[in-house]
């Protein structure tokens, strides 16, 4: 019989219906879970919710509803709730990203909504905070931002106070994230680190590493602030991830209170910018009102100002006598304190901490002074400006620390060593560092952090960073390794003078001399063959004492090719300490090192004076004969003494000696010469006068400038006056000018006088005597640089792009630093040409922010970029009466300009083609003073196109332009290109609009190259980062400009400045002789 078979397919698809029938109803009448209040915020606009207390997880839903200020629901299945996973929920037709995070949540609310104060005034309103099981805490609160350069950012930093009532008539102290108990709180931005861990490692690295030496009494003093990451919210809108700190002040160093008699115990200053004082290379005249809050860039902090004691200090620093200096700077300073900052501060290449953001403090009266560690955003290979130089082999310094190494006092140099290599082996080895950057990363990477952070700030985040930073700080710590490894390893008073060694016939002889041996036993000679493994050879016993040195010999019958020696200094206690290594023998290098030249900005001195010793020629380590390293010494010599140095890449790879250097060093008031000079002019603008030596008749000559018979100011006598050399004074270059300073102009008789430094000669014609009319007020406030006019840009996809933004103008600086943010990852933005190049991918309207900053005051600028689909047409029928050139076509850029003569003031864009085939646009917009004096309307038509990778293939291109829209081609198209490819984009050496200085490093004479289309009248500067000018001329000519310069007795940073019409180029140069 025939079986009927029965299909179950219509039972199945029924029991499927009706289990998604019942997910449904099961999602549907699931209630929803409600979150406190507090423990959410919610920004509208950008569709953000952040929570950070995630609730039980609702077993069986896999579409949970959670109920915040509504009700708001899991667009996609979830099995449970996890911090730093975005999270889509939808509340009706809008969705949101919801994220859960264990960071506290602050809330801000002001009050109106009222903007945050720019001032020191604050904004009224309330904070609040939640933290994990913490009870939510809200007070009453004033706001205001703070910061310098970084009050210019789109995302302030914010200083607040809490108050116990909604005016501010008491202030409110608590604790808060297990901080100190205070009513002063900070909240960084941290907008210009990238990765958002710079303030946060380094303040933990230096708290780890250094304690205040009171800490006995005072358990609760510390060393640096400590930090929280957090979440912000102002005004209902969400400001990002910030860094809650507590302030440095008084209460956290736990300084000692003025005394109620007004005896002055604790103190404590800030330097705010640099200045001579901050850098402690000059003494600048005391503030004429006491109770001035700032001075020289120092800021009082506590108690109410008082400048004695620190206006007596920075004069100990740099006008004391080397004798005085080793004696006494133990009593000045704590020299421990001392040696870590200098190391920490260069372990982080903190550019800006040896003038500028230094914390300067005194526990109580007859305490030494010491320095705390502040404003570490400018750490780990960037700059403040976020910039990556990839300077990994230089040190910071200031006049402070220059004299403790030049002279080094009770061993310096040794306990530096010895921190260095001990801090090395714990807090400073390679993987402690890493794993504390690592910490922090993985904790903004987990929380979810650096993701909100670019929904809010957009292009300011680089998570790739991390790789980076971890490769600089390896070759970082090498460098340092090798820099303090050449400090001796203990601290006898020894002087050395050289050591050196020779092949002789029978084998090899070391020399060596010394100035004065105090304490000494004997000297090890020791031999390796390998610059690293050394055994002794002998002990020569130390034959000198404490007033003379010796000169000594040792023989060494040793016929190996390559051979290193060094001595094992004994002193009679039976210390010791090694001097550098020297090489006999020929290098197993393939190429030997150059040579090195060395120079002295002085080569006569009296006693306790200093001169600066400068390498050049030498890419690698520079090793002196004092068995010191770097490219400039500071040497203090009690006697005559020759230097020399060498070119050093590693252990048997280095150059010859240089040819040796003298310094002779005479007793004070000594220094000899055949000196003629006199004080000439005299008025309440300026001293002038001139002073030569006919013995050195081209030399210059340094003049001390007195006042009432006190020293106010040293010039040098190197200005070129025609009338001199007429008269046969040498070369002439032997006037001086020093203007009067502020402070002396308040109504009183002064004598003024002036003298050769170090010898005994015054010259003649002084003293003479002056009363100045006014009061002094202090310096002018600086003024931030002012804003230019910046049109909007446009872009298309998959086209390369490039726009040169215009400068801003700065009435007290020629030099700036520019930053631009919110681009997408394709473009990037190059501050010394202020040039926006790349490819973008993907349609945009931006707004980014354009900032220039003269390092005391910055202004800020939007710029709109709007960035348009491939296939949008570009704008059609532009026509004009125009006039243009297609002046230079290179593998760097490609530049010219453009206008139309009926409308002369317009800006237009110009679009490039290679081949007939568009490869970018750029707008004509820069200004050219030669191109207005030529009467091209107000002279912004000049373009400066990127030269675009896609036309870099080794093939010859034929590259044209035109008004982009137009069919007007630009004259001199179109020109070849041929281009490697990959090839580098660099600064043509023939770039018209540049302002060009060679050599760059320069031992104080350069060649200025400029160039004008027309005949224009330029005035030519050089000034040094204080303003003071050392250079002025006006030219007059076209096409390509020379100007030679030369600067005596120059030495830092200085600005060259081009000023044509209104119209001011600068340039930084490095003077290092």
């Amino acid at each position: 019989m025939k079986q009927k078979s029965i299909s179950l397919r219509p039972f199945y698809g029924l029991l499927c219906t009706f289990f998604l029938f019942f997910l449904r109803f099961t999602a549907a009448t699931a209630q929803p879970i409600p979150i406190e209040s507090g423990r959410y915020q919610i920004d509208n606009s950008l569709k953000l919710i952040v929570c950070n207390k995630p609730p039980e997880f609702p077993a069986g839903q896999s579409l949970p509803t959670l109920r915040f200020d509504k009700d708001y629901t899991f667009t996609q299945s979830v099995t449970a709730f996890e911090t730093g996973k975005p999270y889509k929920v939808k509340n009706g037709n809008t969705t949101f990203t919801l994220y859960f995070t264990s960071f506290p949540l602050v809330d801000i609310k002001t009050q109106g909504n009222k903007t945050i104060s720019t001032t020191d005034d604050r904004t009224k309103g309330t904070f609040s905070l939640t933290n994990g099981s913490d009870q939510p805490f809200t007070s009453s609160m004033g706001i205001r931002i703070r910061g310098n350069i970084s009050r210019t950012f789109p995302k302030k930093s914010y200083n607040m106070e809490l108050w116990k009532d909604p005016d501010g008539n008491e202030e409110l102290e608590t604790s808060l994230l297990n901080m100190r108990e205070d009513s002063k709180w900070y909240l960084l931005a941290m907008y210009n680190e990238p990765l958002r861990l710079n303030n946060a490692t380094s303040h933990d690295l230096w708290l780890n590493m250094h304690k205040v030496y009171y800490a006995a009494q005072e358990p609760d003093a510390r060393s640096a602030i400590r930090t929280r990451y957090c979440d912000v919210f102002i005004n209902n809108a969400y400001a990002g991830v910030y860094l809650f700190t507590e302030p440095m002040d008084r209460k956290q160093l736990k300084l000692k209170k003025t005394a109620d008699d007004g005896t002055i115990r604790g103190e404590l200053y800030k330097s705010g910018g640099w200045s001579d004082a901050t850098r402690f290379i000059g003494l600048p005249a005391p503030p004429a009102n006491p109770t001035d809050e700032t001075w020289a860039e120092w800021e009082m902090d506590y108690p109410d100002p008082y400048w004695t004691d620190l206006y007596e200090l920075t004069k100990f620093v740099t006008q004391s006598s080397g004798a005085d200096f080793k004696a006494k700077v133990s009593q000045k300073f704590r020299l421990d304190n001392l040696i870590d900052y200098f190391i920490f501060h260069n372990l982080l290449n903190a550019t800006d901490n040896f003038g500028n953001n230094q914390f300067l403090a005194r526990y109580k009266e007859g305490q030494p002074y010491f320095l705390i560690a502040w404003d570490l955003d400018g750490t780990f290979g960037y700059t403040t400006t976020n910039e990556r130089p990839g300077d990994t082999r230089s040190i910071n310094s200031n006049g402070l620390f220059e004299r403790l190494l030049a002279l080094d006092p009770d061993g310096f140099k040794s306990k530096m060593r010895s921190r260095w290599f001990a801090l090395r082996k714990s807090d400073f080895s390679l993987q402690a560092l890493k794993n504390k950057l690592g910490a922090n990363y993985n904790l903004l990477t987990t929380e979810g952090a650096y993701e909100r952070e670019t929904m809010k700030w957009a292009g300011t985040v680089k998570t790739t960073d991390l790789a980076v930073v971890n490769s600089w700080l390896e070759t970082r710590l090498n460098f340092l390794d090798e820099y303090f490894a050449l400090f001796p390893e203990q601290g006898p008073s020894l002087e050395i003078e050289y050591v050196r060694a020779e092949a002789v016939t029978e084998g090899k002889t070391v020399h060596w001399s010394t100035h004065k041996e105090p304490a000494l036993k004997a000297f090890d000679v020791e031999f390796s063959q390998d610059g690293t493994n050394f055994s002794s050879l002998a002990t020569v016993p130390a034959t000198g004492d404490d007033q003379s040195g010796q000169i000594y010999s040792f023989d060494h019958q040793d016929a190996s090719p390559l051979a290193f020696y060094r001595l094992k200094i004994i002193t009679d206690d039976d210390k010791f300490t090694y001097t550098a290594f020297v090489q006999v023998g020929a290098n197993t290098c393939s190429g030997t090192p150059a040579t090195p030249s060395i120079s002295a900005n002085l080569v006569e001195l009296t006693e306790g004076q200093s001169a600066v010793l400068t390498a050049s020629g030498c890419t690698q380590t520079v090793v002196w004969s004092t068995g010191q390293t770097g490219y400039s010494l500071i040497v203090s010599p009690e006697t005559t003494s020759l230097y020399t140095a060498k070119c050093r890449q590693a252990a048997g790879c280095e150059s010859n000696p240089s040819a040796p250097v003298k310094i002779t060093v005479y007793s004070s008031g000594s220094l000899p010469g055949n000196y003629e000079g006199y004080m000439g002019g005299l008025d309440c603008s300026s001293m002038r006068g001139w002073v030569w030596n006919r013995t050195k008749p081209n030399a210059p000559v340094y003049v001390e400038i007195l006042a009432d018979e006190q020293v106010v100011s040293t010039v040098i006598a190197d200005y070129f006056r025609q009338d001199l050399k007429n008269s046969g004074k040498g070369n002439g270059n032997h006037g001086f000018v020093f203007g009067i300073p502020e402070t002396l102009k308040d109504n009183r008789l002064h004598t003024f006088s002036a003298r050769v430094l170090g010898a005994g000669f015054t010259l003649k014609d002084s003293p003479k005597k002056l009363t100045c009319q006014g009061v002094f007020t202090g310096p002018p406030a600086n003024q931030p640089p002012v804003k230019p006019t910046v049109p909007a840009l446009s872009a298309r996809v998959n086209a390369a792009f490039s726009a040169t933004l215009p400068a801003f103008s700065d009435p007290d600086s020629p030099s700036l630093t520019y930053m631009l943010t919110g681009l997408p990852n394709e473009l990037t933005f190059t501050p010394a040409t202020r040039t926006i190049a790349g490819t973008p991918t993907a349609t945009a309207v931006l707004s980014l922010t354009y900032t220039a900053s003269d390092g005391t005051s910055a202004s800020t600028v939007t710029v709109q970029l709007t960035i348009s689909d491939e296939s949008t047409p570009p704008p059609a029928n532009v026509t004009g009466n125009f006039e243009g050139y297609l002046d230079k076509v290179e593998c760097a850029s490609i530049r010219g300009w453009v206008w139309d003569r009926n409308k002369p003031n317009e800006s237009f864009m110009v679009e490039f083609f290679a081949d007939g085939q568009s490869i970018g646009t750029t707008r004509a917009d820069i200004f050219r003073q030669d191109i207005k004096d030529a009467g091209k309307g107000n002279g912004n038509h000049v373009y400066n196109f990127i030269t675009p990778a896609t036309v870099k293939t080794g093939q010859t291109v034929q590259i044209s332009a035109k008004v982009q829209g137009s069919t007007y081609v630009l004259k001199q198209a179109p020109k070849p290109l041929n281009c490697a490819p990959n090839s580098r984009l660099g600064a043509s050496v023939d770039n018209e609009p540049d302002l060009r200085v060679t050599p760059n490093p320069t031992d104080g004479e350069f060649e200025v190259l400029f160039y004008t289309a027309t005949r224009t009248t330029s005035e030519l500067s050089v000034v040094d980062e204080l303003g003071r000018s050392w250079y002025k001329q006006t030219l007059d000519g076209i096409g390509q400009q020379r100007q030679k310069v030369r600067l005596s007795g120059a030495r830092g940073t200085y600005v060259v400045v081009l000023r044509q019409g209104q119209q001011l180029r600068t340039k930084k140069i490095l003077v290092t002789r």
